[in-house]
């Protein structure tokens, strides 16, 4: 076929039509960029979590149905009563872990769940988390690793699986907590509402006991109301000679 016989009209279409063919491609690869970067900025860590079990295209399809699905959720503040029975139960997870923490850590993801419910995150379609995830995404992320890390754990991996649950459970709950009593989405987890002081998000892995290592050892006598149940220090050595001691082991019970 000669070329030279084709009319240059037909060249200059072709030539046209190709330009805009790149360009198309251009952009919709500029497009998927800018995708990419903002849900990436949006969900941090939950983007990567999502990410590692899925492809770029389900990944951020499923995360830009989370962002509708929660456009359409109205928060509300916690009644008195609600959040003072849900602060009533996490206190209890807390005194109980010692002696059971896979059950502590479980019970306290189911708490997160309770709280998000009485906040207003009902799902219907997927989890309740996926819902939290667009507000909370870090603590969200950082909860369901450690939750599937504790499903494959065995022996003393999983009482270290579920303390690091437990923890990034309670650093979640207290923050729906904080804001539902407070009534302001952003407000930070370590700024606590003026009726339940909490402590600081720095220093919950501090002050958590270690998990009971002899299962038969009798749990301690529960704290009295005013102190931190979380407590196992001695008690301050003392000179007096009724005591029986000067600051030596803390008798047991």
């Amino acid at each position: 076929m000669d070329l030279t016989m084709i009319d240059p009209i037909w060249w200059i279409v072709l030539g046209v039509l190709v330009v805009l063919l790149v360009g198309l491609l251009v952009w919709s690869a500029r497009r998927k960029a800018h995708r990419t970067e903002r849900l990436k900025g949006q969900f941090k860590s939950e983007y990567d979590r999502t990410a590692s079990a899925a492809s770029r295209k389900d990944t951020e399809e499923d995360l830009e149905r989370r962002a509708v699905r929660r456009s359409r959720v109205n928060l509300t503040d916690l009644k008195e009563s609600d959040a003072a029975s849900l602060e009533q139960h996490l206190d209890e997870l807390l005194r109980s872990f010692v002696d059971g923490p896979q059950g502590a850590a479980l019970g306290m993801a189911q708490l997160v769940d309770r709280v998000a419910g009485a906040r207003g995150y009902i799902a219907t379609e997927g989890s309740v988390l996926d819902l939290v995830s667009v507000d909370h995404p870090e603590q969200v992320a950082a909860m369901r690793r450690s939750e599937a890390e504790m499903q494959t754990a065995k022996g003393a991996e999983l009482t270290e699986a579920s303390r690091q649950t437990f923890l990034d459970a309670r650093v979640l709950a207290e923050r729906l907590l904080s804001e539902g009593r407070a009534g302001d989405l952003d407000k930070d987890v370590s700024d606590p509402p003026p009726s339940a002081p909490r402590q600081p998000q720095s220093e919950i892995v501090a002050d958590l006991p270690e998990p009971s290592s002899a299962p038969d050892e009798p749990p301690a006598a529960e704290p009295n109301r005013g102190t931190d149940a979380r407590s196992t220090s001695a008690p301050e050595a003392t000179d007096d000679p009724q005591a029986g001691t000067t600051g030596g082991e803390r008798p047991r019970r």
